[in-house]
């Protein structure tokens, strides 16, 4: 029965396990089906492939959705007689956290965001952030653009 079994067996392996016979496959890779159908090692690595872990849903849809959330905007203080700049952005929905940077900043003037203040709910459905720079070299005229990026409750 064993000389019969041994009969029958394959002279070698074939098919889609046919490209994995002879050599090691490359470490901590995904495997996949390669256009011919044989197994293949794929570019994403063990890692990648772990922060998936846990994930329930099309990640493309997930992401679309924070989409709705997140707004930036520009906004440009000028500078007239102090030393503390000032400025204004409003975004339509209820902002729940806001983060601003200079956005040019080179040479002189110098300057940076000292502080935020967010407003939810400024006339109506709209939020108002103010922003807050300070800075060393400026004059009457100067202008300091600023980035803001805001999340909005939905």
């Amino acid at each position: 029965m064993l000389n019969t079994d041994l009969g029958s067996k394959q002279a070698s392996i074939k098919g889609g396990a046919s490209t994995i016979t002879d050599n090691n496959l490359a470490a901590n890779r995904a495997l996949i089906s390669n256009a011919s159908g044989k197994v293949a090692v794929s570019a994403v690595t063990a890692a990648e492939l772990g922060y998936l872990d846990g994930v329930t849903g099309n990640v493309q849809m997930q992401l679309n959705k924070l989409s709705g959330k997140i707004a930036a905007k520009h906004v440009t203080l000028t500078y007239s007689t102090n030393t503390v700049l000032r400025g204004y952005v409003h975004f339509e929905g209820r902002v729940t956290e806001a983060f601003a940077c200079v956005e040019q900043n080179s040479g002189t003037p110098t300057a940076q965001v000292t502080s935020i203040v967010v407003q939810p709910g400024y006339g109506g459905t709209a939020s108002r952030v103010e922003i807050y720079a300070n800075g060393t070299g400026f004059v009457s005229g100067h202008v300091l653009d600023i980035f803001c990026m805001a999340f909005i409750s939905v």
